[in-house]
Formats: C-alpha cells, structure tokens, sequence
C-alpha cells in the first residue's frame, strides 16, 4: 500500500501539474494584454520554470533537503514567481505604449517598479523567517528554500525578463509609436468596482473584521491531522487490503510498552509483563480492556508455546532458542535489555485513545528493581504530531505578522496608518482563511500547516504593490478615487493575472479524486488565493480611499476655514 501511494501520489502530481501549465499559458495568453505576439505573455512563466529549477539546484547544492513540507514551497514560488514577473512586463509595457524606447522602458520600469518589488521581496523573506522559530527542522528547511527562491524569482524577473524584452524591443525603437492602453475586460471590471466599493465601504469593512475574528476564534478549534487517515481514498482496493489485514492482526492504532534492563529475560520481568497485559484488559471493562484486540509480547508467547513461564534466565533463554528469530526478534532485543509489549484496539473509530493510553500508563507502573518501563507507540506519536501541527502554524501566523509589522513601521518610516493599510489585509485572510477550514472541516495537515506563510507572503506582495502605485499617483496630484483607478487597472490587473493563475493552476489538484489530501491542498490553496485577491482588491482600495477622501476634506476644511 505505501508502495502504491507513493508511486501514484507521484504519478498524479504530476499529471495535474502538467493539466495546471496547460491552463495558466491559456490564462496568460486571453488575460494578459501586452503587446506584441501572444509567446511574449509566456515568457513570464518560462522565466518562473527556470527560477524554480535553480531554487531547487541551490538546495541541491546547499544540502538542504526536499521534505513533504517543501512541496508547499511549489506553489508559493509560482504565486510569487508570476507576480514578479508580471509586474516588470506589466510595467513595461506600460511604458512602451507612451512610446518610448526600450532604454527607457527599462529605466522607467526599474525606476517606479523596482522599489516596491524590491521592498515586497523583503517583506516576504521577513515574514518568512518565522519558520526558524519553529522546532521542526523540515519546517528551517521549507523556510530556507522559499526564502532563496523568492529572492531568485525576483533576480530572473529583473535581469532576465527586461533583458529579453529589451532585445526584442531595441530592434523596433525608430518606429515604435504611442498607443493608448485600452479597456480590456479586467480593466472596466475594475473601473466598474471601485466606485461600489467605497460607497459601501464601511459595511465592507466590518463584514470583513467579523469573519475575521470568527476565524481567529475557531481556529483552536481546527482538528490536526495525524496518522494516514485521508491520504487515500476510503473505497481503494489498497485501503480495503490494509483493513483486512488489520482485522488479521487483531486492531489498528498499536500501543507499545518497552521495559528496559540489564537482562529482561528475568522471570520476574516475564511474570510482570504477563501480569500487567492481563490487568489492562480485564480490570478496566469493555471502554478500555474490552476494545483491545491482540496483545503480543514473549512472555505471552512463552506461556502459549510452552505452557507457562520459564523459571530461570537459562530456561528462557533455551526457550528462545527453540523459537524461529522472526517470531522473537520484535520482542526482545538481540542483547536482551529490552522487552517489547505491543496492543492493538479492535477499532480506532469506536476507541478513546487518550483514555486507553491513560490507563496504560496508571497499569505499567512500578516495574521490577532494575527494570524501567515506557508506555510509547504510534497512538502516542499521534497526539504529538498533532501539538507540533498546532505550534508550527501559530509560530508562523504569530511571530510572520510580528516581523511583517515591525519592517513595515521601517519602511514607511514609523507611518501608522500606511503600515496599518498595509498589514490590514493579510489579517483580515488570515482569519478568513482560518474560518473556512474550520466550516468546512478541513483537517490541518503538515502541508496546510505552513499555508499561513504563502498567505502572509503572497498577500503581502500584493497589498504593498497596489499601494505604492496608489501612492505614486497620488504623488502627481491625483485625487484619491481617480489614483485608485489608475492603481487598479495597471497593477490591479497584473495582480489579478498572477492571482487567477494560481487558482486556475492549482484547482486542478482537486481532480486528484484517489487522494483526498491533495484535493483539501488544492482546494484551500484557491480558496486562500481567492481570498488574497478579494482583500486585496476590494477591502483594501475601499479602507485607503475612504480614510484618503475624508483626510482631504478635512484639509479642505481646514484651509477654507483659516481663510
């Protein structure tokens, strides 16, 4: 079974990936309008292949290790890979429509493009640095990785992406003429969208801090996920074999006991193995005793064998010698200091775990002078499995927003209110995502465990991009409504092609009907994307325009009053 999942979880991800490209070079070729001929909307996500394959060649090179965790590194680069790079072509091509050369394509779009990007990119890493905080070295290891693409994806974007538009262009700089940019679809949307959102933007608003907080509520209340439960379809053939095979063996879910001495061969260590195991099922009534299904252990193989005990270690050992070493090599160690007691519940489904491994633990007590006992097992490595699922995704969302607000008061120079604006998004997604999962009863897994860093970096690139050119246009004198506009249709619109791609791209993963853990990923990577663009696209213009306008009628007031 294991053999079959790895073999078909491979073979899927990358049949869906393949679908996933096959979409997003659609998606930028009817939704991406730059000019030129259609392959130069594709080169931002060749650019992105390539700045994936070096981020992994540097972890090759670094010794960092490709971990389940590092699979969520994958998406996040994509999001953030293609948003790079749409930005700079984007910008560009801005630029060339006023009819400039491609010099000053270049120039002007590092110029008013390239600080924002550079400032997103260090936020992102910022906020990534979190993962470190983390106890769980696969979690440095999906950190370490996404930091170095992101800032390779950036690096492709800047050098290579303007450097290959540059060559294309230089050719065509004597007869190149302005043109206007055009109302496509995504830009009268958005022009259509603005004014309706600042009219409503208070309601807006705190619709948006409600669910937030209800997810910030509930989201203790999200259940990890541990174990191989959800991995593979219920109804397969493979889990079918594995719950026979269960039945077989007597249970699921096993409880382990290792007593530890210097020779546990004893027989008064045996006679106490023995004693306990019997104690545990018959003392404590069917919520305990009655659902365990097998128990294995020597001293309970001896007595079936044998016909009871051995009254020496010579015996036991003679005992053991007179058994194959398969049927003994799981329950004593070679050299004899350990002894291993396995139970197995009749039916995980039906059975209070914690409950049996409490009693487990008041009955394996006060062991033979000598002798320790540990009560352990896969049951016990659920629950702290679980805890770590819980620490990793609060470490991240905890201490990310922390670093993310401390940078941003730097960058904006101690601004409360453009660090406000800016960070206001990302908790606002933050809780919604949180609650989503919490409604739809969507386990958090290792991989979802770490979606908290693709919202925190990703939103913030967004919301940072959208505002510095809000900012800019506001520098010309623009009003707040017109610098939104502006701001929305140029680089709302390449927001909104990175972020869609994302979501075409990655909600093929739900196709994946034999593995539901990589549908609920698919899934609550669109969701969260989907999430991001509504903040970033409806809450976040409706707050800066709103507090923009009465700030400026404020002034109005003012000097009209003084006059």
């Amino acid at each position: 079974t294991m053999d079959y999942m790895g073999r078909k979880t491979s073979e899927t991800m990358n049949q869906l990936m393949g679908i996933g490209v096959i979409i997003m070079l659609l998606a930028l070729a009817f939704f991406f309008r730059v000019r030129g001929k259609i392959f130069r909307r594709w080169i931002v996500l060749g650019l992105v292949a390539v700045s994936i394959v070096y981020t992994f060649g540097i972890m090759g090179f670094l010794d960092v290790p490709l971990t389940n965790m590092s699979m969520v590194t994958f998406p996040i680069l994509l999001g953030l890979g293609v948003d790079y790079a749409v930005q700079f072509h984007n910008r560009y091509d801005e630029e060339s429509r006023k009819g400039k050369t491609a010099n000053e394509c270049v120039e002007s779009t590092l110029r008013r493009v390239g600080p924002p990007i550079v400032m997103a990119m260090l936020l992102c890493m910022i906020g990534l640095s979190s993962t470190f905080l983390v106890d769980n070295p696969q979690t440095h290891y999906f950190g370490t990785s996404l930091i170095l693409g992101v800032g390779i994806c950036m690096t492709v974007a800047l050098s290579l992406l303007l450097g290959i538009l540059y060559l294309l262009d230089k050719r065509h700089d004597d007869t190149r003429k302005s043109a206007p940019s055009g109302t496509g679809i995504l830009e009268r949307y958005m022009g259509w969208l603005l004014p309706k959102t600042v009219k409503f933007a208070i309601p807006i608003i705190l619709v948006g801090i409600l669910f937030s907080v209800l997810g910030w509520y509930y989201e203790d209340e999200i259940k990890p996920s541990t174990g191989y439960e959800g991995i593979l379809r219920e109804d397969l053939a493979e889990m079918e074999n594995v719950r026979y095979l269960q039945e077989l063996a007597g249970g699921v879910s096993p409880l382990d006991v290792v007593i530890e001495a210097d020779n546990v061969l004893e027989p008064e260590i045996l006679q106490w193995a023995l004693d306990k195991s019997d104690e545990l099922v018959e003392g404590w009534g069917t919520d305990v005793g009655g659902n365990v299904g097998a128990i294995t252990s020597l001293a309970h193989v001896f007595e079936a064998n044998f016909g009871g005990l051995p009254t020496t270690v010579d015996q036991a050992e003679l005992y053991v010698g007179m058994m194959p070493k398969p049927m003994w090599i799981n329950l004593v160690r070679e050299d004899r200091t350990a002894l291993h007691i396995t139970l197995k519940n009749q039916s995980a489904e039906n059975v209070d775990i914690q409950k049996t491994m409490d009693a487990m633990d008041e009955v394996f007590v006060d062991p033979p002078p000598g002798s320790i006992a540990t009560v352990t097992g896969l049951s016990i490595v659920g629950p702290k499995s679980a805890d770590l699922l819980n620490e990793t995704r609060d470490t991240i969302e905890i201490y990310g927003i922390v670093f993310i607000l401390i940078a941003l008061l730097l960058m904006f120079k101690l601004n409360i209110k453009r660090v406000l604006a800016a960070a206001f998004p990302i908790l606002l997604v933050l809780g919604w995502g949180a609650l989503f999962m919490y409604i739809s009863g969507i386990n958090v897994s290792s991989l979802m465990a770490l979606l908290p860093a693709q919202m925190i970096a990703i939103g913030i690139e967004f919301t940072i991009l959208l505002l510095m050119r809000y900012y800019e246009e506001r520098d010309k004198g623009e009003d707040p409504i017109a610098a939104m506009t502006t701001a929305m249709t140029r680089i709302g619109r390449a927001i909104l092609v990175s972020g869609g791609m994302v979501v075409l791209g990655f909600g093929v993963l739900m196709l994946a009907f034999e593995f539901p853990f990589i549908q609920e990923f698919g899934l609550v990577t669109v969701i969260d994307m989907v999430l991001i663009l509504t903040s970033t696209l409806i809450v976040l213009p409706a707050l800066v325009v709103t507090f923009d306008k009465r700030k400026t009628k404020a002034k109005v007031a003012e000097s009209t009053s003084s006059d």
